[in-house]
């Protein structure tokens, strides 16, 4: 079964055409929602349609469309989860681990009825997206908006593409890692001291 549309300019002279065919199952609905949808997908960022119709089941489909779109954008978003940059990788490279359990904890810790304000809301995205590799680095925003950023390097070295393994290794920034790796120390030797403080504290009470 097959479904099509023109458009025509003031001389009725055509501008664009479309055609295409139904399989697997064809029906007279499914070729005038494709019609209709595929209309819609050509239209330009705000143009207006008038379209008319007389399959009164197409209608009905159509008046559902907030509940399809939703639909369609979660089966989207299932597939682009599906090979996210750590799936790949392991698929790529079985020598890559990741500390399941860790990653768990920390979600846990900061979801559900744990996550009572906008700061362990943040503090969840942000482990969202280390874990898939998708913080906002150059090469990140090049994906998202190349006419923005096109070839941009590194804004601190000026030598290499910024993603993930470039801020840590950039030297620019080795002192500032070092700084953090130091501070991680600090707190790493000074939490069994708190841990003996409060229980000396609990047995003396």
């Amino acid at each position: 079964m097959g479904t099509g549309w023109v458009i025509l300019n003031e001389e009725e002279e055509v501008m664009l055409e479309c055609s295409s065919s139904i399989t697997d199952w064809p029906s007279s609905i499914r070729a005038e929602l494709v019609a209709i949808l595929s209309a819609i997908l050509v239209l330009q960022t705000g143009q207006k349609v008038n379209i008319f119709t007389d399959s009164q089941a197409a209608i009905d489909s159509i008046k559902h469309i907030r509940k399809f779109m939703d639909n369609l954008c979660e089966a989207t978003l299932d597939a682009v989860w599906s090979f996210n940059r750590v799936y790949r990788s392991i698929f790529s490279e079985p020598i890559d681990i990741i500390e399941i359990e860790v990653i768990w904890a920390l979600f846990k810790k900061n979801t559900g009825f744990n996550c009572t304000t906008s700061t362990i809301n943040n503090r969840f995205i942000k482990y969202l997206k280390l874990t898939n590799y998708l913080l906002s680095t150059l090469e990140i925003m090049k994906e998202r908006r190349y006419n923005l950023y096109g070839d941009i390097k590194c804004r601190v070295c000026y030598e290499e593409n910024e993603n993930d393994n470039h801020i840590i290794y950039c030297q620019q920034f080795k002192k500032k890692w070092l700084t953090v790796a130091n501070n991680i120390m600090c707190k790493h030797n000074q939490l069994p001291k708190e841990i003996l403080s409060q229980e000396k504290h609990i047995q003396l009470n």
